[in-house]
């Protein structure tokens, strides 16, 4: 295999050296906080400074962003020819997205006497700070990706759909029943519901009692209550609670898990879900106030601290494509049902909590 030196020994580097071990002998890896006598499973890390003592073995740089750029300089200065710098950027694994197109569309980096460029086909792109390098890639990026065109030449419009309800069903309501179809052991003797019965019904299995608490609504089986006061609110009374699309509406929300664990049972469960990604709901908004968009880390916080955190199990439902979807207001009669499979935590369309009451 071919000798090489390695030139950097952070994130990237880690990110990129078992692949390159099976493809390179590597004698050395250069670092300018290089300590002393440091080893990597037996490699030798030194600094750039005692590269005099591995002359005319070629150095792969292993750094990113505006930081390659530099070393290249620094590599340069110390005499290395051009031609004996490698560039980590063009090896698996990808770092990130930037080197993902490049890796996509088969482009390179490489060093010449004095200078970087980027050979694209018959192209070649030259820079030299990482200002030009970014102009490249969004120029590259353009080019190759027909939704970046897209998106680009979208224009900034009023959005008047209402969760697209007037089209189908919202997508996040296809998350919400998603969850609450994963739960149905829970939902089961006395139960009680946000807003009306609906969920209680169309997943409920031996139901007992099903009553809804609202804020102002009036009829049979409805107790009206503020949750963040809990009042009229009976302890240990329900075996279940479903509350969806709720508690990013009220204001005090820390006080919110206290009066739900006080409702429930011994060995009941609330069944909690909450937008993450989403536009404002315009209609509660004035009419009672939408004041969190939390996360999983904050859900699972906010519950723990009267749950127990081993009592409450956090689930993310949501990708970039249904979380796009969702913000324009289309349905998911819209999407295929692969469409939802795939869930990124990075974009949470809907975050739910099953919070168990363990006495």
């Amino acid at each position: 295999m071919r000798k090489i030196m390695l030139f950097g020994y952070g994130k990237y580097f880690h990110k990129k050296i078992k692949s390159l071990m099976k493809k390179y002998t590597i004698i050395a890896i250069l670092d300018n906080s290089a300590p002393d006598n440091k080893q990597y499973k037996g490699i030798p890390i030194i600094s750039p400074q005692n590269i005099s003592d591995y002359s005319l073995i070629p150095i792969m740089i292993l750094a990113y962003r505006e930081t390659f750029i530099e070393i290249v300089k620094q590599l340069l200065e110390l005499g290395i020819p051009s031609k004996n710098i490698l560039l980590g950027i063009n090896e698996d694994p990808c770092f990130d997205a930037g080197e993902a197109l490049l890796h996509k569309i088969d482009a390179k980096v490489a060093v010449s006497e004095s200078n970087l460029l980027l050979k694209y086909k018959t192209e070649e792109f030259y820079f030299s700070n990482i200002f030009e390098y970014k102009c490249i890639l969004r120029n590259l990026r353009y080019r190759s990706d027909a939704l970046t065109r897209s998106l680009i030449g979208m224009k900034s419009i009023k959005n008047m759909n209402n969760f697209g309800i007037e089209f189908g069903k919202p997508i996040d309501r296809y998350y919400i029943e998603q969850f609450l179809k994963q739960n149905v052991s829970l939902i089961r003797g006395n139960v009680l519901e946000v807003g009306d019965n609906t969920y209680t019904y169309k997943f409920g299995n031996n139901i007992n009692k099903a009553i809804a608490i609202h804020l102002t609504k009036k009829g049979d089986n409805i107790i009206n209550t503020d949750l963040s006061k809990g009042q009229w609110l009976s302890e240990n009374m329900f075996d279940c609670f479903i509350c969806t699309q709720t508690i990013q509406m009220i204001y005090d929300i820390q006080k919110v898990p206290a009066n739900i664990y006080k409702l429930l049972k011994p060995g009941g469960a609330a069944l909690i879900t909450t937008h993450g990604i989403s536009k404002i709901s315009t209609f509660d908004y004035n009419l009672w106030g939408e004041y969190w968009h939390l996360t999983a880390k904050s859900l699972q916080y906010l519950f723990s601290d009267v749950f127990g955190e081993e009592n409450v199990f956090v689930f993310s439902f949501g990708n970039v494509k249904t979380a796009c979807c969702f913000l324009y207001g289309l349905n998911e009669e819209d999407l295929n049902e692969s469409d939802f499979q795939y869930n990124d935590t990075q974009f949470p369309v809907i975050l739910a909590a099953v919070c168990k009451k363990i006495v």
